[in-house]
C-alpha cells in the first residue's frame, strides 16, 4: 500500500506518518509533502493508493489538489482531514473515500482505511526500474542487500539482457581494474548476497549460475527497459531521459535508447 500525505505542518505530517506506520508497519510506503505542487508531481510519476490531504489548511488548494491528482490517478482514494468537517457541497463532486476530523488517531485511520472507495490491488511481484535510478522492487518495496555492489551486479546483468557474464567481467566493471585476485573473495560474498535475498522472496530461479559465470532469465523479469525495447506499451511514459543514472557503465545502453 502506498500513501501520500500532503500536510504543510511538518510536525503533523510526521505524526500522521507514524500513526499509519503503527497500523500497517513496513508493508506501507509513506511519502509526505509540505507543498501541494510537489505532491502533485509525485502522483504524476508514481501510483499511490491513498492521498491524505489537509482540507482546511487552504480549502481551495485542497480541492484543487484532489481534482488534479484524480486526473492522473482516477482510482486513488482521497481522504481529507481538518479541524472541522467541510460543507458537503464543497466536496460531494469529488467522490472522496472519507473525511477524518482532527485529531487523527489509530482507530480513525483503521476505520477510514477499511472503507476505501477503491479496492487496493495486491502489489506485483519482482519489478525492475532502470529509467532514472536503478531499483529492484518486490511487492512495491525496494529490496535490501547487504552489499551495495550486489545491486550493481544485478543492474549490470539486467543491462546485458540475459547474456552470461563471467566473474572477471563483473569484477572489472565493479572495480574498474584487472586485479581480480584482490577482489575474488569479496565477489563471492556479493554473489551469495544476491542469491540469499532472491531466495528469501522465492525468485532465485531468475538467476542462471554457471562455473565462473552468472546471468539472468530476461524473459521472466518485469523490467521497464525490456518493455521499452519490445514496445510493450507506451515506452515514453516510463522513459524520462535517464537510465540507471548512478552507473557510468550504463551510458552506452542509454545512448541506444535515445
Amino acid at each position: 500500500m502506498k500513501v501520500i500525505i500532503v500536510e504543510p505542518n511538518i510536525t503533523l505530517a510526521r505524526e500522521i506518518k507514524e500513526l499509519i506506520k503503527s497500523c500497517y508497519g513496513d508493508h506501507t510506503v509513506l511519502n509526505t509533502y509540505t507543498k501541494w505542487m510537489n505532491a502533485l508531481n509525485a502522483c504524476e510519476l508514481e501510483q499511490y493508493d491513498i492521498a491524505m490531504i489537509n482540507f482546511h489548511q487552504n480549502r481551495e488548494d485542497g480541492i484543487e489538489l484532489a481534482q488534479k491528482i484524480m486526473l492522473y490517478r482516477p482510482t486513488i482514494n482521497i481522504i481529507f482531514y481538518s479541524d472541522e468537517p467541510p460543507l458537503l457541497n464543497h466536496i460531494s463532486h469529488l467522490f472522496i473515500s472519507d473525511f477524518i476530523q482532527l485529531p487523527i488517531t489509530v482507530d480513525k485511520i483503521m476505520v477510514s482505511f477499511s472503507h476505501l472507495r477503491y479496492h487496493i490491488k495486491d502489489p506485483p511481484g519482482l519489478q525492475i526500474q532502470t529509467f532514472g535510478y536503478f531499483e529492484i522492487f518486490y511487492k512495491g518495496m525496494p529490496l535490501k542487500f547487504k552489499y551495495t555492489k550486489s545491486k550493481e551486479v544485478l543492474a549490470y546483468l539486467i543491462d546485458r539482457q540475459g547474456a552470461m557474464c563471467t566473474s572477471n567481467d563483473l569484477m572489472a566493471v565493479l572495480w574498474e581494474d584487472d586485479d581480480f585476485n584482490s577482489h575474488r573473495e569479496y565477489f563471492k560474498k556479493i554473489r551469495q548476497d544476491i542469491m540469499t535475498v532472491l531466495t528469501s522472496i522465492g525468485c532465485e530461479n531468475l538467476i542462471i549460475l554457471q562455473r565462473g559465470a552468472i546471468g539472468i532469465k530476461a524473459n521472466e523479469i518485469d523490467c521497464d527497459l525490456y518493455r521499452y525495447l519490445s514496445r510493450y506499451h507506451n515506452p515514453l511514459y516510463v522513459y524520462r531521459g535517464e537510465y540507471m543514472a548512478q552507473y557510468s557503465w550504463a551510458e552506452l545502453t542509454h545512448a541506444t535508447i535515445q
